[in-house]
């Protein structure tokens, strides 16, 4: 892979995972495209260190870490969580509620 170099792409290229030219340097952007076509064993080493470092980025290892993620917060909160209501506990009371507050009561 070729770019420029603007941060995410510093990143992703560095360590041999790819070439990065100078802004508005199209001849710089020619030379580096090149160098892929022409130098075979520069292309596979490139190609397998930008997989490498893919690979933790590939949909369904971002998908089984976000599922591990989530049955680990789900199981943590079903141990450690209080139930949403509380049990209601009979009252004991000898007071009389008023006959007007009680509907058809006389």
């Amino acid at each position: 892979m070729v770019s420029t170099p603007y941060l995410y792409a510093e990143e992703v290229l560095a360590n041999g995972r790819g070439l990065l030219v100078p802004f508005g340097q199209s001849d710089a952007m020619a030379v580096a495209t090149l160098r892929f076509l022409s130098d075979t064993a520069f292309q596979v080493e490139t190609r397998r260190k930008a997989y490498q470092y893919a690979k933790p980025m590939f949909w369904s290892n971002v998908g089984r870490e976000y599922l591990e993620f989530f049955e680990q917060v789900a199981s943590e909160n079903e141990t450690t969580r209080q139930p949403p209501y509380r049990k209601a506990v009979p009252v004991q009371s000898n007071r009389r509620i008023p006959s007007q507050l009680v509907p058809g009561a006389r």
